[in-house]
């Protein structure tokens, strides 16, 4: 990416109305605030010269003068601060709003080989790192810079061969970050990956905390923190040594010139060339500008190290591998047709699942997949969900081909219940209407509304709701840690009931459920299925025996195709599954 393309898309969040009027009054609050900045020195100034030439009333006039600019300048502060943080806010909400919509938008093939580790850090720390860096320009080093431009103006106007000699030396020190600017780059990627793998493992140590406890492995993921600890210190270290050359190289610079010019002057009063006043300004100058100058070290410091977390989110989200959920494609229209898998092939990696996979189903009947696990009955819920797309092939649902139509259209019409149903931290309401849009929410009437909720509570064997101290307003906690696995699932059963979609997956809705659990889920299943579309993925055959059809699924292909009376009559795999299931 070119330079010019690169400032405009960094730049891209400041130009939308949400944000644009408040970055320019950033801007103009950056400028006030350079003026004021060389305006307290002059001041200053004309009070030392006054107080030379023991004019009094003058003395007093500039005194007045100076205690008038800080109270507006203390106004201007709260005024600009408070605006500043707007802009924060308003920049951040874009970058979320587009961000969230983007990431939902993207593949689910490309996200999982992303990892939840890397896609928290991508979501969490890069965004932040956008708008903080949008701040810290407008608000820092345009200030800088802002300041520097000021005083070397109002001086050149007193003595044009010291702003000379200030932009010579202004001039080497950015030669001096040229020079060095580009070494750290290499150590910066790699401490950014480091700090990724990080991310990664810290999600790990969250979501697998029981599993580690129990396998007695706390030693063995202490060591994995302390190598990559290791790794990170290495090249932050490396990395860092080539900063302080680079940056701290041209505070030493700035310093010694302010260094050099404060004698230069000093020694011109002691010999009567220069006035006690000309010291005053001349001296603080150029400790401001030696100031600006290493704050703008610094900027440039933070700018490099933090820029490649937006590349980073501009090559991983934005270049990312989109769903085809774009206006070119068409809705979704529910027709009440056959599903048809024609010709698919699915690969994970290096591993092949479907090899020219076909198969056909009926409207508005109970399918169900069974088999040993890893032979792909999960993968193929998941094709047919929308969440994985084939490498090759087409699903065809309802006469329309999944690539041809929107997605997010085509997920109003479909219900997905997996055996850990996918829930939020919020109350038993929050969950349970999630799935219903803000216009159907609008119609439904109060009365109606309680009438509805009650009925799909009895229907989903979810009467338990009414035990809880709040009721619907209970709060579940995140991952649904104040549930059971039997009430999870029969809360998840009246979500889709809710939702009452046309087609209907689960994956394992059961088998994480004792017998007598299993029969009332079971039970709210059935209640669910009517008039429905439904396939289910099952190793516990009890869910599947009332089903139309029964496929046995192995190595990706269909082994045998029946009823489940007729399957047992054929004394196949089926037969044996059903067997080893009850044979205690």
């Amino acid at each position: 990416m070119i330079f010019r393309q690169t400032v405009k898309r960094f730049f891209e969040p400041v130009l939308q109305k949400t944000a644009r009027n408040y970055y320019i009054i950033a801007i103009i609050s950056a400028l006030l605030w350079s003026f004021y900045e060389v305006f307290s020195i002059i001041i200053i100034e004309k009070i030392s010269f006054f107080v030379e030439k023991k004019d009094l009333s003058a003395i007093y006039l500039w005194i007045i003068i100076f205690f008038i600019s800080i109270i507006i300048y203390f106004i201007y502060r709260i005024i600009y601060k408070k605006y500043n943080l707007i802009m924060v806010s308003k920049l951040s909400m874009y970058l979320d709003a587009k961000y969230l919509y983007t990431f939902l938008s993207l593949d689910n093939n490309y996200t999982e080989k992303i990892g939840t580790g890397r896609m928290i850090s991508i979501m969490k720390t890069w965004l932040i790192t956008w708008a903080d860096l949008l701040r810290k320009v407008s608000a820092e080093y345009l200030r800088a810079i802002l300041s520097v431009l000021i005083a070397l103006i109002y001086i050149f106007s007193k003595w044009r061969y010291f702003a000379v000699f200030v932009i010579v030396i202004l001039f080497i020190g950015a030669v001096w970050i040229y020079q060095f600017s580009d070494k750290p780059l290499p150590r910066r990627k790699k401490g950014k990956e480091i700090n990724m793998e990080f991310d990664r493992l810290v999600v790990r140590w969250i979501m697998s905390k029981f599993e580690i406890l129990q396998s007695g492995q706390y030693d063995r993921e202490i060591k994995k923190d302390q190598y990559i600890n290791t790794e990170r210190a290495k090249v932050k270290i490396t990395e860092k040594v080539w900063q302080w050359i680079c940056y701290d190289g041209v505070w030493l610079i700035t310093t010694l010139m302010a260094w050099w010019l404060i004698t230069y002057i000093a020694l011109g009063i002691y010999h009567n060339t220069f006035s006690f006043s000309s010291f005053i300004l001349f001296s603080s100058i150029s400790v401001l500008i030696s100031q600006k100058v290493a704050s703008l070290a610094d900027i440039a410091k933070d700018l490099t190290d933090n820029f490649v977390h937006v590349t980073k989110l501009w090559e991983k989200i934005d270049g990312g591998i989109m769903l085809h959920s774009n206006k070119e494609w068409v809705n979704f229209k529910y027709k009440t047709w056959n599903i048809i898998l024609q010709g698919i092939s699915f690969w994970y990696e290096d591993n092949s699942v479907f090899n020219n996979f076909s198969l056909e189903l009926k409207w508005w009947t109970k399918t169900a997949f069974v088999g040993e696990s890893g032979w792909g009955k999960t993968t193929l819920i998941k094709l047919l969900a929308g969440y994985l797309r084939p490498d090759s092939g087409e699903i065809i649902i309802d006469g329309q081909k999944l690539s041809e139509v929107k997605l997010t259209d085509y997920y109003r019409h479909i219900g997905y219940l997996t055996q850990e149903p996918s829930v939020f931290d919020g109350t038993v309401w929050e969950n349970l209407t999630y799935a219903l849009d803000d216009e159907k929410m609008e119609r439904w009437k109060e009365d109606k509304r309680e009438k509805d909720i009650h009925r799909i509570i009895t229907l989903a064997k979810c009467e338990f709701v009414y035990e809880f101290e709040h009721w619907l307003q209970t709060e579940i906690g995140e991952r649904w840690v104040r549930l059971s696995g039997w009430q999870k699932q029969r809360l998840a059963i009246a979500k889709i009931m809710l939702k009452n979609p046309n087609i209907i997956l689960l994956d394992e809705p059961t088998s994480a459920l004792d017998s007598f659990n299993e029969e009332l889920v079971t039970e709210a299943l059935h209640n669910l299925f009517k008039w429905r579309t439904v396939i289910v993925v099952a190793h516990r055959l009890q869910t599947v025996k009332n089903a139309d059809r029964i496929l046995y699924i192995e190595w990706g292909q269909v082994i045998e195709d029946g009823t489940h009376t007729s399957l047992i009559k054929k004394n196949g795999n089926y037969k044996k599954m059903l067997d080893l299931q009850s044979g205690f």
